[in-house]
């Protein structure tokens, strides 16, 4: 799977570009969702294994 570039660029010049603390938190949570549907399909290509994603595994706990 790739990122699209363009949306990369544009979501990020947004979150730059933000007039409130509530729109940048906004952005932010918009930019953080698509990454991690990326990184959900990146580890679901793994096909030895069959397990599914568990979005725990990135926490820092």
């Amino acid at each position: 799977p790739k990122i699209n570039e363009e949306t990369a660029e544009r979501q990020l010049n947004e979150l730059i570009n933000v007039d409130s603390h509530d729109e940048y938190e906004n952005r932010l949570s918009r930019i953080s969702s698509a990454l991690a549907n990326w990184m959900k399909s990146v580890f679901n290509m793994d096909t030895t294994t069959k397990e599914e994603f568990d979005p725990v595994w990135l926490s820092i706990d």
